[in-house]
């Protein structure tokens, strides 16, 4: 370990610098606040001692007393692995030679089932956005594209190559961690997205002064609208929408992991519902399929 101490308060700012600057994957303010919030954390638990100077057995000590529920102790596991990764890998000189962050390990969140809208509640929410082609875009791009809150909010005017009428858009999104995608837009989409593509900046813009939406504003607008119409339904829950849309007509994971926005397959199956329409049809032709083959049929047992 590098015998130069730094102080926590230097510590943290050097690596929220180089996680907003240099990093490839750059983070968005709202990560930022929470990592240093959960930094800070953690550097109160074990002082007196520095981040710095922490020994595996302060972190493994630090990982078992954190308080809440296993989402909340996995970000907290998170920030202290990157930290320590940050400070043994990427800087120069190192400031450690060691990863003592190396023996924790992340607890298992359960997986929860994918929770897409239903189809004919995403058909009643495009209806009752009409009136609203701000919000009549982002629900199509949510449900049948798939984009999150965020890479709606982030999209420019000069993402959107408009290929003339009649023709797919190809917007690229850039979405979490800064990785740009290029996701076709049908040609009925690009007749409402279109009166949107003038000037720079962002695609869409608030009307109280004229500066682009948040993630937390587009999410926030999205719920709004769908508890008003009676839908319990969150804009999140519109990506299973389109992610289980896709599945039914395209089995390929892999691109529609692409698709998605996905870095693992393993991720995008928790996006896929498998529709019981869909499942009880295929059952029944796998069945008729098995009972032709059969070269004799079984006896049926009739009804006193």
């Amino acid at each position: 370990m590098s015998t130069d101490n730094l102080h926590d308060e230097e510590l943290i700012r050097r690596y929220i610098e180089y996680k907003t600057r240099v990093a490839r994957r750059r983070w968005r303010p709202r990560t930022v606040d929470l990592r240093t919030r959960q930094l800070w954390w953690c550097a109160g638990a074990i002082a007196p001692v520095t981040l710095h100077e922490a020994t595996e057995d302060y972190l493994l000590r630090l990982d078992a007393d954190v308080p809440g529920g296993l989402s909340h102790q996995g970000g907290q596991a998170s920030a202290v692995r990157g930290l320590y990764e940050w400070m043994s890998v990427y800087t120069r000189p190192r400031l450690r030679t060691d990863n003592p962050a190396a023996v924790i390990e992340p607890p298992a969140v359960p997986v929860g089932a994918p929770r897409p809208t239903p189809d004919d509640a995403h058909g009643l929410a495009l209806a009752c956005a009409l009136a609203d082609p701000e919000l009549y875009v982002w629900l199509l791009l949510m449900g049948c594209h798939g984009l999150r809150c965020c890479e709606i909010a982030w999209m420019q005017v000069s993402d959107v190559e408009d290929r003339g009428r009649g023709a797919l858009g190809l917007p690229r999104f850039v979405g979490k961690g800064g990785e740009r995608r290029c996701v076709p837009v049908a040609v009925e989409l690009m007749t409402v997205l279109r009166p949107f593509l003038f000037g720079r900046g962002p695609l869409f813009t608030r009307p109280s002064d004229g500066l682009g939406y948040t993630p937390h504003a587009v999410s926030q607008r999205t719920n709004d609208f769908l508890r008003g119409i009676g839908i319990p339904r969150i804009a999140h829950q519109l990506r299973h929408r389109s992610g289980t849309d896709h599945h039914v007509r395209d089995r390929d994971v892999y691109r529609q992991a692409a698709i998605m926005g996905h870095a693992s397959v393993d991720t995008t199956r928790l996006y896929t519902d498998v529709e019981p329409e869909e499942a009880a049809e295929f059952i029944a032709r796998m069945t008729r399929t098995r009972i032709v083959r059969t070269p004799r049929r079984p006896a049926v047992r009739s009804i006193a």
